[in-house]
């Protein structure tokens, strides 16, 4: 793994770079940063060595199940509280206007009358009527304890999809969905000179190559119902399209295999083509992040 410090003045250049290149997401790129420096420190000290081992059923894997459904997504000793805990500090700098919202949250978790475990138990399903009793008690929208619950997932799948990417990574994986987690991509990127697709996860940050004319969505292979939609006259800021289900994808095109790339801040960036695909008719494959705060 590279050295904290490295990760963390990539992350601020890039974030530079984006706010930019892109005056016009750069609001949200600003508001994330703080959060994104934070989960890359979080990851970086979390040990959960000792919380259970993993298994891969090779046969399972072969037929699109990915390591999280055979395996516990979580813990019950896994670090819930003190990484939500990490993770106000920053969301009180990114969203300032939140912040008496963010103090109740504390002093919840704190008091023991929001058990972060409770709803773990249950993740990804259900935990819906848990989110809303601690919206009435934050006094706030669902959206924003379904927020930092996706916040505190998010630190812990990634630390752990570390250990998980070994398990997978002498096998083929054909699905849009991560092979780790099976959530959908918020991005892709085509390698310069390659040919070659990448999608990212949002939920554990990782990566993995898919066919370049599928539909990461719906698996549909007609090049005639697909599309790439330019913004701005920029070539590489781009959107896939399908029109069988009507998803979209944000897609960063002719990357350089050696350019320095980080596909949250990336995803962040280019917020404008989520809402003009959205105004098209089109649909994320997976909401993105800056949506709760819109």
């Amino acid at each position: 793994m590279k050295d904290i410090e490295d990760i963390l003045q990539k992350l601020e250049r890039l974030a530079a770079r984006a706010m930019e290149r892109n005056p016009h997401s750069a609001g949200v790129v600003s508001a994330f940063r703080p959060l994104i420096m934070a989960r890359a420190r979080l990851v970086d000290s979390l040990d959960l060595a000792g919380r259970g081992e993993f298994t891969l059923d090779e046969n399972l894997f072969r037929q699109g199940i990915p390591v999280a459904r055979q395996n516990a997504w979580f813990r019950e000793d896994d670090p819930f509280a003190p990484v939500a805990l990490s993770l106000i500090s920053p969301l009180k700098t990114g969203f300032p206007d939140l912040n008496s919202t963010w103090e109740r949250f504390t002093g919840l978790i704190d008091g023991k009358k929001i058990v972060l475990p409770d709803f773990f138990r249950s993740y990804p399903a259900g935990g819906d009527d848990l989110l809303a009793s601690w919206a009435q008690l934050l006094e706030a929208d669902v959206r924003i304890p379904a927020f930092l619950a996706s916040s505190v997932a998010r630190v812990i799948l990634e630390r752990r999809a570390l250990d998980w990417a070994g398990l997978v990574q002498d096998f083929e994986w054909e699905k849009g969905y991560c092979p780790l987690c099976g959530s959908p991509p918020n991005i892709s990127r085509h390698l310069e000179g390659t040919g070659q697709r990448w999608l990212h996860c949002p939920q554990c940050n990782h990566e993995w190559r898919f066919r370049r004319v599928v539909c990461p969505c719906c698996e549909n292979d007609d090049q005639k119902t697909m599309s790439y939609f330019t913004i701005d006259e920029k070539e590489q800021e781009s959107a896939f399209g399908c029109e069988m289900c009507k998803s979209y994808l944000v897609t960063v095109l002719k990357v350089s295999g050696t350019a320095e790339f980080d596909p949250d801040i990336a995803a962040l960036s280019l917020s404008h083509i989520d809402i003009i695909m959205q105004e098209k008719g089109y649909l994320p494959m997976v909401q993105p992040e800056w949506s709760t705060f819109a």
